[in-house]
């Protein structure tokens, strides 16, 4: 079978990448993002199986209620238990007994007592290319997810944000486009622009935006009045994360031939040498990722 055969990003590629995001998250952003939302109301878009929830609980202060997004049914169906076993390893956070009656169709909630928290996760099955369902919520976030959607989207969302009480965003693990391979090599160039064309397919929501997020952004949430605080969340792949860099490399060049297929031989060749490079322990990746807490009065 060829090397560039289908590649999965689902349930199996969110395992793989939850400890390099969890790595690559800047610290102070995500605290920030914790005291911001102290008794607060979170949307998170593109929730999976709540790997984002995983990761901002510990910096949760109060009473928190986090409505989680996504299209993905069995994705959703994961998070509550996926967090209580979580919570067990941490020793931190044990679960609260639930009422399930009177919760509507494709949502459920979880509840859990913390330390110096006490959260209520409550999924809902949503097709976000419609749009962002908008509650009273305090704050949105989303994790390696905003570099999906369109500038038509995002501009819909800032029209919504004109008119809501919405005071903080936390839009982490978004591409920036910068890619770097040690050792290098010749063809490095031409299959990163490839997959980086790729990245701006139709999602679901339009032209994705992919490494144009950062500017588009910026305008957005400058007009809309909200202070940016910026900082890199750079993944670094190497022998240490071997699945999961075997697994980025491969999707990297699956894309690149989905985009030129005249590259085929080139991205077959580059993925056979860069996986030697990597069982040999040489190979180290570097992709340029960024965290944004965005907060208005």
């Amino acid at each position: 079978m060829s090397a560039l055969a289908h590649t999965s990003f689902g349930a199996d590629w969110l395992e793989l990448r939850e400890p390099l995001d969890l790595a690559a998250r800047d610290p102070g952003l995500l605290a920030r993002f914790g005291s911001c939302v102290e008794d607060g109301v979170v949307q998170e878009c593109g929730a999976g199986h709540g790997a984002l929830l995983r990761a901002v609980a510990p910096a949760l202060r109060g009473r928190v209620h986090w409505h989680a997004y996504d299209h993905d049914t069995a994705l959703l169906a994961e998070l509550s238990p996926r967090f209580t076993r979580w919570g067990e390893r941490q020793g931190d956070w044990r679960p609260l007994a639930t009422d399930e009656d009177g919760e509507p169709a494709g949502s459920a909630t979880g509840r859990w007592q913390g330390r110096r928290a006490q959260l209520a996760a409550q999924t809902h099955v949503v097709d976000l290319a419609q749009g962002l369902p908008m509650l009273e919520a305090s704050a949105i976030a989303c994790s390696a997810w905003l570099d999906l959607v369109s500038a038509d989207w995002l501009t819909a969302l800032g029209r919504q944000l004109a008119t809501a009480q919405v005071h903080t965003l936390y839009l982490s693990m978004t591409i920036n486009g910068e890619i770097r391979f040690t050792p290098a090599s010749g063809e490095d160039e031409l299959l990163v622009s490839a997959y980086l064309r790729h990245m701006e397919q139709d999602k679901g929501f339009g032209p994705a935006l992919g490494p144009a997020a950062q500017p588009r952004l910026t305008q957005w949430l400058d007009e809309g009045g909200y202070a940016l605080d910026w900082a890199r969340s750079d993944w670094r792949l190497d022998c240490a994360h071997a699945a999961a860099t075997r697994h980025w490399l491969r999707g990297l060049a699956t894309a690149a031939v989905a985009h030129s297929p005249m590259l085929r031989e080139v991205a077959e060749a580059w993925l056979h040498r860069r996986r030697a490079e990597l069982a040999g322990g040489w190979l180290q990746v570097e992709i340029g990722h960024f965290d944004l807490l965005a907060t208005r009065n």
